[in-house]
């Protein structure tokens, strides 16, 4: 996805309408391709609220919405008009005049903030986008004409195609930089789709929007998963090497990603940790299978396992930690050989409590692995974790399998 969109809702239904619009537009053009855009919409520049201001390798566009169609005239100092309607431009006698006035906001502001330096700002262009289609009669000079650009919803994509300044190169690392305080580009593995669980009160008509997910190694080498709300239309496979552009904005913590690119040096879920684990569930009706990570003693569920496992399989998988709670998760999980660690098989005697639960050795059993095994078995093998306790904390011996001997 190569379109970087950024801002605020317009206080007016008919502009956000309009925004929206505009932005399925772009779609065709920029939505697939390896080409970029940013675009920020109502957005603040030295004082000045905008629609729309556009970034391209070789061209910024400032730009305001109109809801207007028809026959378009007036000129540069009068008023203008649409089939006879007025088309104001803001507190201004016309949108040229607006126009003007904001392309010089955006230009004393990168200047205020050392961006872009080195690029001749002049050369930025401006253009009202009608929402219907127009017949240009105005009557503008040749100069004018040579930056400030009429256009309508049907025919905005020709026009920014078509801008270029050889005076304004613009790498997509320096247009982020406009509105991030921090533009890192890290290696990752794509995670897929997360969808998210539904609220308490979810609101009417409330439907989940699939977040896809990366995974990103840190320098101490340990894998956080990362969401990227907005990117869509990934043609990814789940596991494959990616880059992705990621950004803090206005100081936050908070890290974003805004842009994903594929990454053909890369190897499959390279960007997880390697881990291993035995499986201490089965998937059963009511519940997924459940595995146990050897070193950190986590349990993970895992929904549609590619493989039926029973309980005892060895498994290798891939790690990524929640940046949010620290909670581990598990990707790419395969049969594997059993853990050399934080796990034993024990073979002893089973010694059972009232309560329903047991021992063997310092080993214990829950209720159900003690209703497993029949009543007048007392010489039992098996095996057991060394697992974290689900109230208490700390981590003690538990049995997860149970046989007669």
């Amino acid at each position: 996805m190569t379109i970087l969109v950024y801002g605020e809702k317009a206080s007016r239904t008919q502009e956000n309408q309009m925004l929206q619009a505009f932005l399925e537009r772009l779609e065709p053009r920029w939505g697939t391709s390896a080409d970029w855009i940013v675009v920020f919409a109502n957005s603040l520049w030295n004082g000045a609220e905008i629609d729309l201001v556009c970034i391209l390798p070789s061209a910024i566009l400032v730009a305001d919405f109109k809801s207007h169609r028809g026959r378009l005239t007036g000129t540069e100092n009068g008023p203008w008009q649409a089939n006879g309607v007025l088309v104001k431009g803001g507190r201004k006698e016309n949108p040229y005049q607006q126009l003007r006035d904001n392309k010089f906001s955006i230009l004393n502001w990168l200047e205020s903030k050392s961006l872009l330096t080195g690029r001749n700002l002049g050369h930025i262009s401006a253009g009202v986008v009608f929402g219907g289609s127009v017949e240009d009669h105005l009557e503008l000079s040749a100069k004018v004409r040579s930056w400030f650009y009429p256009t309508d919803l049907d025919n905005c994509t020709a026009l920014l195609t078509r801008l270029a300044s050889p005076e304004l190169q613009i790498d997509r690392k320096e247009a982020l930089e406009i509105i991030l305080d921090v533009v890192e580009t890290k290696a990752a593995s794509y995670l897929g789709l997360l969808i998210p669980h539904p609220p308490k009160e979810p609101r009417p008509g409330w439907t989940p929007k699939p977040l896809p997910r990366f995974a990103i190694k840190d320098a101490a080498g340990r894998a956080w998963s990362l969401v990227g709300p907005g990117i869509k239309r990934l043609k990814f496979e789940v596991g494959a090497p990616v880059t992705v552009v990621i950004g803090r904005q206005n100081g936050e913590g908070r890290e974003t990603i805004v842009h994903v690119s594929a990454r053909p040096e890369g190897k499959y879920w390279d960007c997880l940790e390697p881990g291993a684990g035995v499986v201490v569930r089965e998937t059963s009706h009511e519940k997924p299978l459940k595995i146990f990570i050897a070193d950190t003693g986590d349990e993970l569920g895992i929904e549609n396992p590619a493989k039926s496992l029973r309980v005892g399989d060895g498994v290798r998988i891939g790690i990524a930690r929640n940046p949010k709670n620290n909670r581990l998760d598990a990707f790419n999980m395969e049969l594997g050989e059993l853990p050399d660690r934080d796990m034993k098989f024990i073979q002893g005697q089973l010694r059972r409590n009232p309560k329903g639960f047991g021992f063997v050795d310092d080993a214990f059993v829950p209720p159900y692995i003690v209703e497993s095994v029949a009543p007048d078995v007392v010489d039992v093998s098996g095996l057991a974790v060394f697992g974290k306790h689900p109230v208490k904390g700390g981590r003690s011996w538990r049995v997860i399998r149970l046989d007669a001997v």
